[in-house]
């Protein structure tokens, strides 16, 4: 009998590095629409946002206590800074390296008629900004969407508040409500916060 050679070179080394060639593309493919944001950002300690001023309540009911989608925010000047845990690894690290973040100024009043603000609903901008946090300023202009503002003075000092009374139905009981303020004269944010109402 006469003994056959097996020949195990039947499969073709180019085919198999073409398949795997193709599925890596089709991976990083997958992988690259995965991503929210491309080319991805590196930053393992990203700088948090200031929060100065903060939203301590959302109504939703009138003064006597009705359901009427009222949509009334107060906003808080927070004296108080955030408490750091010096004992935390990534504190620490960021200690060491010099990657302290900038500290907001929580000693300083702010004029008033200098902010402007941009809400959000559940991640969505509202269609209209506040253009200014100063209610004398605010009433005598086309303040869309807004009844009323309150809050004394021009200056926005340590605890003031100033409540904004939307429109009934501007933000719903479960809602996420988030505020951007910014400085007109500095170009820059100052301080954001987000709030369950």
């Amino acid at each position: 009998m006469a003994l056959r050679c097996r020949d195990d070179a039947g499969v073709s080394p180019l085919t198999g590095a073409l398949l795997l060639l193709a599925l890596t593309a089709v991976l990083a493919i997958l992988i690259l629409a995965l991503l929210p944001e491309f080319p991805p950002t590196f930053d393992l300690f990203p700088q948090e946002e200031p929060c100065i001023f903060e939203i301590v309540s959302v109504l939703h009911t009138n003064e006597k206590g009705k359901y009427t989608k009222a949509s009334i925010v107060t906003l808080w000047y927070n004296k108080t800074p955030v408490q750091v845990d010096h004992h935390d690894p990534a504190t620490r690290i960021k200690e060491i390296f010099g990657w302290v973040k900038e500290v907001p100024d929580r000693e300083k009043d702010y004029l008033k008629d200098d902010l402007w603000a941009q809400f959000y609903r559940n991640g969505e901008p509202l269609t209209f900004q506040v253009s200014t946090m100063d209610a004398s300023r605010l009433i005598p202009t086309h303040h869309y969407k807004i009844k009323t503002m309150n809050g004394h003075g021009s200056k926005w000092s340590m605890n003031g508040r100033i409540t904004i009374d939307f429109s009934d139905g501007t933000f719903g009981p479960g809602d996420m409500v988030r505020v951007e303020i910014y400085s007109k004269s500095e170009e820059h944010l100052i301080s954001a916060h987000t709030y369950d109402a």
